[in-house]
């Protein structure tokens, strides 16, 4: 019995978490594009937690954390604006039908310096010209810096389900990720073979590695600095490339383990413990 109340206990608070992120049809809710990639600027209000957060975009927190650097070793701010990448197919281009004013936010889209009114609606947002001038009353197709263009319509229960396989290392982490394998598969097509090891990784759970390491990063003792390394956590089978930023350092926590993961790496690989078995390839000549 105690266990079944912990257990609907544990759900309950799943729901709440789920449901503290809260979206009016008056609010206005502005995107971003940087390197081809949607992000969602969203305002921390009272409550509202990086786990409702996730559950209500559909992405992974190692993607949060990656696009908001420093965030995993601190608290929310309210009132702080966060960057959440979401897929594009999020953002509804057209006006949904039947349109009910409850069910959906107005999404805007803030012009930057040059930018041209082609380049937002088919670069950005892969919608007609002619759709974003009109829907906007524009007069001409001559645009300034700081204007708020209507893009579309986002729904006020969130990012779908469906939706969510376009989040984790699909999402934000993807493109780091394909630069360091690409180097990888470089170095072997210019005769370098694999050579594996395996062992215990850590990572700082409750502290900073440094300010360099939001993203794809470890340090090796296996390697040299720059190399880059393919780690492996084979409870879940799953991999990615990292980048060696120097050796393991010689400290109580760190000592007996082969890699020290940067938390974003750590968090890609699934590992939740400050320790765990991994296995890991370099190239050797």
């Amino acid at each position: 019995m105690p266990y079944l109340i912990l257990v609907l206990a544990l759900f309950v608070s799943h729901l709440t978490q789920a449901q503290n992120i809260k979206l009016y049809p008056e609010d206005s809710v502005f995107v971003d594009i940087n390197g081809g990639r949607v992000y969602l600027l969203h305002q921390v209000k009272h409550k509202q937690t990086l786990y409702s957060m996730k559950n209500f975009y559909q992405i992974k927190l190692a993607d949060l954390y990656y696009c908001n650097p420093g965030l995993s070793k601190r608290s929310l701010k309210v009132g702080e604006k966060l960057r959440i990448p979401i897929s594009a197919k999020a953002i509804l281009r057209n006006k949904p039908r039947p349109y009910i004013d409850s069910n959906y936010v107005k999404v805007y889209y803030q012009v930057k310096a040059n930018e041209t009114l082609w380049r937002v609606a088919r670069k950005h947002f892969n919608m007609p010209v002619e759709l974003l001038q009109n829907r906007n009353q524009l007069s001409s197709a001559v645009l300034y810096e700081g204007q708020r263009l209507q893009v579309g319509w986002f729904s006020l229960k969130g990012v779908s389900d469906s939706l969510s396989k376009h989040t984790g290392l699909d999402g934000a982490l993807a493109e780091e990720n394909r630069k360091w394998r690409k180097k990888y598969e470089m170095g072997l097509m210019r005769g370098k073979t694999e050579k594996m090891e395996e062992g215990r990784a850590c990572w700082p759970k409750y502290e900073q590695l440094s300010q360099q390491t939001n993203g794809l990063y470890v340090l090796y003792d296996g390697a040299q600095t720059g190399d880059v390394i393919l780690i492996e956590n084979p409870m879940i089978e799953r991999r990615i490339y990292a980048k060696v930023l120097g050796p393991v350092p010689d400290t109580p926590f760190a000592r007996g383990s082969i890699v020290m993961l940067s938390p974003i790496s750590a968090q890609a690989l699934g590992i939740l413990d400050a320790q765990a078995y991994v296995k890991i390839r370099k190239l050797v000549k």
